[in-house]
């Protein structure tokens, strides 16, 4: 078996200087309909939001779907003041990785979700770490690259997990980048393709 990641633009999504203020966490992969929201981890990062008031969660969603009243209800419910939940088409992406500290893909069931998140590796091309859980299918080759950190898809290893990022910010940063280069830059691409299509040829 050969496994191809998908490829990212470099130019596109590029390190800058990490922002200051508390540790913000951005959540990129809003779901559209209301089924999806516990496949996504949407419950476990508003409990973490919950008890991690100091951290300000980014929760980007999409301007279309059933699934955004839902959330916003349960912030308020909760009264998450540390939960901002914009809801709109966003143009550049780039900005909002760079705009934050991580990037956290929370999925706890895979079936529902993509083993390779989009916003994952944009993080990752902007020198942002990543937090997944250990279900989804880059977990392993994270690890690998101490790019992010891996954890179990609880309340518990999610807050473990971010407060391991935000004490070590620094050298997950420049391994982040590295780490796309190497994985998912179009020069691998393209070579692993034109490898793949010489065997079959």
């Amino acid at each position: 078996t050969r496994l191809i990641f998908p490829l990212v633009n470099l130019k596109q999504f590029q390190p800058t200087h990490t922002p200051d203020g508390p540790l913000k966490v951005l959540f990129a992969s809003s779901p559209d309909s209301t089924d999806l929201l516990a496949a996504r981890g949407i419950p476990l990062l508003l409990s973490a939001a919950e008890r991690l008031p100091n951290v300000t969660f980014r929760l980007l969603w999409r301007p279309w779907g059933n699934s955004y009243e839902s959330v916003a209800e349960e912030v308020r419910r909760r009264e998450l003041l540390n939960v901002e939940l914009p809801r709109a088409r966003v143009t550049d992406m780039a900005v909002e990785y760079q705009n934050a500290h991580v990037t956290i893909a929370p999925f706890t069931d895979m079936l529902k979700c993509k083993p390779v998140p989009n916003s994952l590796i944009e993080s990752l091309a902007c020198g942002r770490p990543v937090i997944l859980t250990n279900l989804i299918g880059v977990a392993n080759l994270i690890e690998e690259e101490r790019c992010g950190v891996v954890c179990q898809p609880t309340v518990d290893g999610i807050c473990d997990a971010i407060e391991r990022v935000s004490s070590n910010s620094k050298n997950f940063k420049f391994a982040a980048r590295a780490a796309t280069e190497k994985w998912f830059s179009e020069e691998t691409f393209i070579q692993k393709y034109r490898s793949l299509y010489s065997e079959l040829l």
